[in-house]
């Protein structure tokens, strides 16, 4: 789940802009730093924006970056989906898991670290399963 990015000189730093998504910049004082502030932007904005407005990825080009979503951030976006997929809310999430509503709540919050094994577990209440796989 990437997105290209162009990450250009900027005065002192550098700034971030990605191609596919007009509006959703990001900046830093390094290369690297301006790189991290990028995947923050991009969740954030894949957080708050409906599935149906989140325009596809297009293929780098040349001197552009991909920004990534992190691993467990991603599956979080697949959760939410699935929950909306089968119209079941959090609190029958957590009867299904075993576990308090405020747990739940805490597992969906993009913005908390959560250990995939959990998100996983969320999977399996929902009949599915959670798979990883590598790409080049």
């Amino acid at each position: 789940m990437g997105y290209p990015a162009k990450i250009e000189k900027d005065g002192n730093g550098f700034m971030v802009s990605f191609r596919d998504l007009p509006g959703v910049f990001s900046q830093g004082d390094t290369v690297e730093e301006a790189r991290l502030n990028a995947v923050d932007a991009l969740e954030t904005y894949l957080f708050f924006t409906p599935d149906a407005a989140v325009p596809n990825a297009s293929k780098a080009r040349r001197k552009e970056y991909v920004i990534d979503v992190s691993p467990t951030y991603a599956a979080k976006l697949l959760l939410l989906d699935e929950l909306q997929n089968q119209s079941v809310r959090p609190s029958e999430l957590a009867r299904r898991m075993g576990v308090r509503p405020q747990d739940v709540t805490r597992l969906l919050d993009p913005r908390r670290y959560t250990k995939l094994e959990l998100i996983a577990s969320a999977f399996t209440a929902l009949g599915k399963r959670l798979e990883l796989s590598i790409a080049a």
